[in-house]
């Protein structure tokens, strides 16, 4: 992953956030609403540029992984990832939904 030094702190920042400096005014909590971050327009617009959706991947899947790749299916799962009779299991989100593994 592509780091630059940062003088003030000696902490390292990912070149790939530096899109975020190019982004316009939007609004994160829209006036007059209740947060949501699912509306957040500051979050829309930093999830279409591929430089963040990078730097989330490389986070989640890198020295000490969130996410496993098996190259036997190609795919990728969640460390704690467990099916059981076709729900998941350990997932305080989606415990008791069932689920459709798809290719």
């Amino acid at each position: 992953m592509c780091r630059t030094k940062n003088k003030k702190n000696g902490f390292s920042r990912s070149k790939l956030l530096a899109v975020a400096k190019h982004m316009p005014p939007l609004y994160h909590k829209l006036p007059g609403e209740v947060f949501d971050i699912k509306k957040s327009e500051v979050v829309k617009w930093l999830v279409q540029q591929p430089e963040i959706l990078n730097y989330i991947f490389n986070q989640i899947k890198g020295k000490n992984p969130y996410i496993v790749y098996n190259p036997t299916t190609g795919k990728w799962r969640g460390i704690d990832y467990v099916k059981q009779n076709g729900s998941f299991s350990n997932c305080n989100v989606c415990n008791d939904h069932m689920v459709e593994e798809r290719d």
